[in-house]
């Protein structure tokens, strides 16, 4: 047994249950957004692959104030949703641009091969 410094017996602090805690005029708001983003978006997807995005979000407000909530719970979603979206894209933008350096040095190194043997060749 634990004992406080008066020494009586210690006991936790008693703590009504979250829910209980709460005023009754208080409701929570639940909203999600989700994108599918395909190769005939993005023409940079492989054929007949796509890309999920998904954002779920909640928040407590007073009962009154819940269409308004709701509506800012769910363009916070979609903002993060289309800005992971545009960041996806910007990702597969880039590697197809090094990729494309990339093929075209690799040519250009096999150009130079090549004329080098045309040349030593005569």
């Amino acid at each position: 047994m634990i004992y406080d410094a008066a020494g009586r017996p210690w006991e936790p602090p008693k703590t009504p249950h979250p829910m209980e805690a709460q005023p009754t005029n208080y409701v929570e708001v639940v909203r999600s957004f989700s994108y599918k983003l395909s190769e005939s978006e993005c023409h940079l997807i492989p054929k007949f692959a796509s890309r999920d995005f998904f954002c779920s979000q909640k928040a407590q407000c007073r009962a009154a104030e819940a269409e308004a909530v709701s509506d800012a719970v769910y363009q916070f979603c979609k903002r993060q949703v289309m800005k992971a979206v545009r960041e996806y894209i910007q990702e597969l933008e880039a590697q197809a641009k090094t990729d494309r350096d990339y093929v075209n040095e690799r040519k250009a190194e096999l150009d130079r091969t090549r004329l080098a043997s045309v040349k030593g060749g005569r």
